[in-house]
């Protein structure tokens, strides 16, 4: 075997080796970003029904994920509560059947329209009709700590 032979035969295995390296990273990056056991990425967008396969959720969650509006209380009438957002002030209707909540370290507790006061932080749940949104759930949630934005 010549010596060319044996450059060749030494950059082709170089050349594997990296392959596997890059493979091996590339598959440390995408665990670490979403886990071993959750669901893969799929082409149907939010909202879309999930692909056949795809593992369907066993209970769909009754409010969404994120919350609609986020922000202290600027304003409260008896039906309607203005949140400055970072967009801007947000006006959100509150009725009979909206739901309060209390975000506390452990858990959360019922609360009342009572218990929201000007500057007070919160969470609205809901749906737009038009640019105004019907708060279905409001959660409480505790002030901020002083120096944290």
């Amino acid at each position: 075997m010549s010596t060319g032979q044996k450059w060749l035969i030494g950059l082709g295995a170089a050349i594997l080796v990296i392959i596997m390296l890059i493979g091996a990273f590339s598959l440390g990056v995408y665990v670490g970003e979403r886990g071993w056991t959750r669901q893969a990425l799929r082409p149907a967008g939010p909202g879309q029904p999930p692909l056949p396969g795809g593992r369907p959720e066993q209970h769909p969650p009754e409010w969404p994920r994120r919350p609609a509006l986020v922000g202290p209380v600027r304003s409260i009438t008896e039906d309607t509560i203005v949140v400055d957002t970072p967009q801007g002030p947000r006006l959100a209707t509150v009725n009979g059947e909206t739901l309060v909540q209390r975000r506390l370290d452990d858990g959360q507790e019922e609360a009342s329209l009572e218990d929201i006061e000007r500057g007070t932080f919160i969470a609205v749940f809901g749906e737009f009709e038009g640019r105004t949104l019907r708060a279905r759930l409001i959660v409480i949630l505790p002030p901020k700590p002083p120096g944290n934005p």
